[in-house]
């Protein structure tokens, strides 16, 4: 498991050589996937998005964050527990078959593309109706 960030699709200002590093990883993430694949080694990068932690806390006014968690579909950023808990899902047998994939935080709205589909999809039911092969 690798945890990617939200910057790579939505960089910010100053933040190329993070956002670069973390697109790096999620690259990381695909080529060990197949390379591990056949040993039934899953890889899967978490982007979790807007986390309440003192690195979001230090860099945004609360105004900018209160701003974030109003365009989310829950109404708030997410915690430490709620990427945990993700992680988790992903590296226990239900995921076996979830492998080679960057997944992007499942509570932010505007995402589009078959990754956002699993992402909203998980999050409604679990990896258990979920078999994605590389």
């Amino acid at each position: 498991m690798t945890v990617s960030s939200t910057g790579t699709a939505w960089p910010s200002p100053g933040g190329s050589i993070y956002a670069a590093s973390k697109a790096a990883v999620e690259q990381l993430t695909r080529v060990a996937s197949r390379e591990l694949g056949r040993r039934e080694i899953t890889v899967n990068a978490v982007s979790p998005g807007p986390t309440d932690t003192d690195m979001l806390r230090t860099g945004a006014p609360p105004e900018a964050i209160a701003g974030v968690a109003h365009m989310t579909a829950l109404g708030r950023v997410g915690t430490p527990a709620d990427i945990a808990a993700v992680i988790a899902l992903l590296l226990g047998p239900d995921a076996a078959w979830l492998t080679g994939l960057a997944f992007p935080p499942p509570c932010v709205l505007g995402r589009s593309g078959a990754v956002a589909r699993i992402s909203e999809r998980m999050a409604r039911n679990g990896a258990r109706s979920w078999r994605v092969m590389p």
